[in-house]
């Protein structure tokens, strides 16, 4: 098994990144349609009856998992930076500096050239690492939205037995009209 270079390390980061930014659409969806039956169901369910103070408390606390599930999913998403190496361009001209200052100073071109890559290098690890360490925080924050959102659904779910219940229980209104005549035909 060959030991992958700090570039490889580097290049890694960056798709482990992308993998991420790529899976947060379907929490995002998750949070949506949990925000969407929370409204519906909130709005339906009266302040007082049987049940009520089930429906409520399991209410607010969803409404509190869902809130903390959208504060994380945002900072997982928001808020942390990538390093960048040198562009291609910039790490010519850095390069054929080096070699100049060398030649002018009797090491030679050569030596120039291999201080240049000895600097990429260090560079491709000192910035992978950082990278590493961004994408763990990143899937730390994910993680937790995760579990947030699991929680809202949880509750979601006990407070949905009180709604049916009342939506079972209660009937609906039923309105007599009657068409009066007005006399003028």
């Amino acid at each position: 098994m060959a030991i992958p270079t700090a570039a490889e390390r580097y290049d890694a980061e960056f798709k482990r990144r992308d993998d991420m930014r790529g899976a947060a659409a379907i929490p995002l969806g998750v949070l949506s349609v949990l925000f969407g039956l929370l409204a519906s169901m909130g709005g339906r369910f009266p302040l007082e009856g049987p049940w009520w103070w089930i429906f409520w408390t399991a209410f607010g606390t969803a409404t509190l998992f869902l809130l903390e599930a959208a504060y994380y999913l945002v900072r997982s998403y928001h808020g942390d930076t990538y390093k960048y190496v040198l562009s291609p361009s910039e790490w010519l001209k850095y390069r054929q500096q080096l070699a100049d200052w060398h030649e002018a100073h009797g090491s030679g071109a050569n030596a120039g050239v291999a201080e240049a890559e000895v600097e990429l290098e260090r560079q491709y690890a000192e910035y992978g690492s950082d990278n590493h360490e961004t994408n763990n925080r990143k899937a730390e924050y994910r993680f937790r939205a995760t579990t947030a959102l699991l929680l809202a659904a949880l509750f979601l779910g006990v407070a949905y037995i009180p709604y049916m219940v009342h939506l079972r229980t209660t009937s609906d209104q039923v309105y007599n009209v009657r068409i009066v005549p007005t006399g003028k035909e």
